[in-house]
């Protein structure tokens, strides 16, 4: 799937390449350059885009530069779509010379990732009510997913988001998954366990493993391996949960599923067989995508993240388009269970989210 994803991203980037030179060609000052010679207007054009891409590179990332460009060359193309039909229109309307299209692009470019960029950067509090005939307590869960610490916020960081969401007064706090990445330096490790140490609630802190945390490469990349971080959480009085079922109320069992990247999981059928069926069962998986298993099984209610809610418009649905999620964000109902995707508290690699929002979730489940 990735692989796939990838050829399709590099695809496109190559297209927007090829289509922003024609366009930077018609730019006033790659005309003053060039002069006479045509091949120099390819040659300056060429060279003002691979600028773009290295200052947006300097400044974020290879990966963001690739999205800036990808940003401005479709919105160009859509300006000059609109100019086209303009001119069809009005035929002695003469805009060459303005260079609008570029103009828009740019501006357009600018503006629109900026706000994707503020909605990855800023934090916001989503809220949740679930109601069940069973006979619990009323409970209010935080859930919280995709930190990959060292992105949006450092360790230190997190602790300031989990502040707000202290100020919540959750009963119970679960992390979904991705609590760092292959980027998170050992010092962010320590401290963002620190964090997650420092959250007071009346039934603890438990975390489950994302695809990232175990990381992709050897642990001298980063410092450390998946039982460092596994140590330092408990240090913290953060419960690790690999398969694990977990009482934290007489009514309530929290199930902690392995991530579906790990090569034993069990499945939900065998996790909830000793559960009796008048209990709660809260499951947290960090994957959304055993949607069906887990409504058979009759869980109660499943939290889970890595999605990024999709993270950039259009593209937002691609995860379920191609079945490798079941839900991209937000809240769904299979038969008895209920569904919730968080779009997580931080973001990977791309620092930009179009399609939706950073968020800590909160949680009220009462009974009916």
């Amino acid at each position: 799937m990735w692989a796939a994803i990838f050829l399709t991203v590099i695809s496109l980037f190559g297209l927007c390449i090829f289509y922003l030179i024609t366009r930077f060609r018609k730019l006033y000052i790659v005309n003053r350059l060039a002069g006479t010679k045509k091949g120099f207007k390819t040659l300056f054009a060429f060279i003002f885009l691979i600028l773009i891409v290295a200052l947006s590179t300097l400044l974020l990332s290879f990966v963001n530069a690739v999205i800036i460009i990808l940003h401005i060359a479709v919105f160009w193309l859509i300006a000059d779509l609109i100019l086209f039909i303009c001119r069809k229109f009005k035929k002695d309307l003469e805009l060459k010379k303005l260079c609008l299209s570029g103009i828009l692009a740019f501006s357009i470019t600018a503006v629109y990732l900026s706000i994707g960029a503020y909605l990855c950067y800023h934090v916001f509090e989503t809220k949740y009510d679930i109601t069940t005939t069973k006979n619990i307590e009323p409970i209010r869960v935080g859930l919280i997913a995709d930190s990959h610490t060292g992105t949006t916020f450092n360790g230190v960081g997190l602790g300031e988001e989990l502040e707000r969401l202290q100020a919540a007064s959750p009963d119970v706090l679960v992390v979904s998954g991705d609590l760092v990445d292959d980027s998170t330096t050992f010092e962010d490790m320590i401290n963002t366990c620190a964090s997650l140490g420092d959250f007071k609630c009346r039934y603890g802190v438990y975390y489950v493993f994302g695809n990232h945390d175990r990381g992709y490469y050897a642990a001298e990349r980063r410092g450390y391996d998946e039982q460092r971080l596994v140590d330092e959480l408990i240090k913290n009085n953060v419960k690790v949960l690999k398969d694990d079922v977990v009482y934290i109320t007489d009514d309530v069992v929290l199930i902690g599923r392995d991530d579906a990247s790990a090569r034993h999981r069990q499945n939900i059928t065998d996790l909830v067989s000793d559960i009796p069926s008048d209990k709660y069962m809260i499951v947290m998986n960090h994957q959304p995508n055993d949607y069906n298993n887990e409504a058979v099984a009759n869980v109660d209610l499943v939290l889970s993240g890595h999605t990024h809610g999709g993270q950039l418009f259009p593209a937002n649905y691609v995860g379920e388009w191609i079945g490798a999620n079941d839900a991209t964000y937000g809240y769904s109902k299979r038969g008895n269970t209920n569904f919730i995707v968080t779009s997580g508290i931080s973001d990977w690699e791309i620092k930009f989210k179009t399609g939706c929002a950073s968020e800590y979730v909160i949680i009220d489940i009462n009974k009916e």
